[in-house]
């Protein structure tokens, strides 16, 4: 734990360094507000750390972890933005940060989108628009308006993610096999390159991965007692997956349910709280307009 403040010093100064070297490259003084919210993510990281551990050896491993997975996604997002060829990996980050700012600059006083934009990404209730994955463009307006419209705030916002998905993989693990196969499962999502390449910039894929993730611990605390606050966090994190990447949605309520209904240790008591829990989910779907948009979908589904 010696080692802790050290690595923990060397990490916010090399953010601080790129992050403002890349601000110097591109002449984006909004992307200096990158710098203190990246703080604020490793001090939400490290904390995350400590309530998962359950002893103090397993905390160093997982705070080594968060601030290994964090780094590595701000050094490398900052570098791919800095040296302008991070749309060669895909350029829709690109579309979320030009609707998003115009999106936060109407919340700010701004004009509207045009209406082309709005039918085109903005419209909930269209099935042949962008709509289940509207919610994106409005997540990434809510920073923009809270921090600045620069592509480094999203960067470091999904690096933030990326590092918190990274402990709820370890803790997955953990939970379903062992404490070794938690760490190289953990380890595995910190480091493997292509995960850390859709978490260090602005793609929706940090968000979706984080929602899935989330949603686990979740089912799993329903499964062994009913309570409201799994429930809740069961219900937004699978409505954020709807509106950022609808067809994940679907995917994954049907485990989830299976899992509420068709796991128990026999008792009576524990059966009916799965299936209360159930019924809420239900409930809470198809009240929020979800239910609803899964049964219109399913009938335009076909193989084309």
């Amino acid at each position: 734990m010696n080692k802790l403040p050290l690595l923990l010093g060397f990490a916010l100064l090399a953010g601080v360094v790129q992050m403002a070297l890349a601000t110097k490259i591109i002449a984006d003084p909004a992307a200096l507000m990158a710098i203190p919210l990246a703080c604020i993510g490793y001090v939400v990281v490290i904390w995350q750390c400590q309530r998962i551990g359950l002893t103090v050896e397993t905390r160093r491993f997982l705070t080594r972890l968060g601030i290994t997975g964090l780094t590595v996604r701000l050094l490398l997002g900052g570098t791919l933005l800095a040296t302008g060829v991070a749309g060669f990996f895909g350029a829709d980050f690109l579309t979320y940060h030009e609707i998003g700012s115009g999106v936060a600059n109407h919340w700010l006083g701004g004009p509207p989108l045009p209406q082309g934009d709005m039918n085109r990404y903005l419209n909930l209730g269209s099935g042949k628009s962008h709509g289940s994955r509207a919610g994106y463009y409005y997540f990434v307006a809510f920073f923009y308006a809270l921090c600045g419209t620069s592509e480094y705030v999203m960067a470091v916002v999904m690096s933030i993610l990326g590092a918190l998905s990274c402990l709820l993989v370890y803790a997955i693990g953990r939970d379903m096999f062992t404490e070794q196969v938690g760490r190289r499962a953990g380890a595995l999502a910190c480091l493997f390159p292509s995960v850390v390449l859709w978490t260090c910039l602005g793609y929706k894929d940090g968000l979706t991965i984080f929602c899935l993730l989330l949603a686990y611990p979740c089912t799993q605390l329903l499964q062994r007692k009913l309570d409201i606050l799994p429930g809740l966090g069961l219900v937004l994190s699978l409505g954020a997956s709807y509106y950022v990447r609808g067809y994940i949605f679907y995917v994954a309520v049907g485990p989830i349910i299976l899992a509420l209904t068709s796991r128990n240790s026999g008792e009576k008591r524990v059966f009916y709280n799965q299936l209360f829990g159930l019924l809420i989910l239900v409930v809470a779907l198809f009240a929020s307009g979800l239910g609803n948009n899964l049964l219109n979908q399913l009938q335009e589904v076909n193989l084309k």
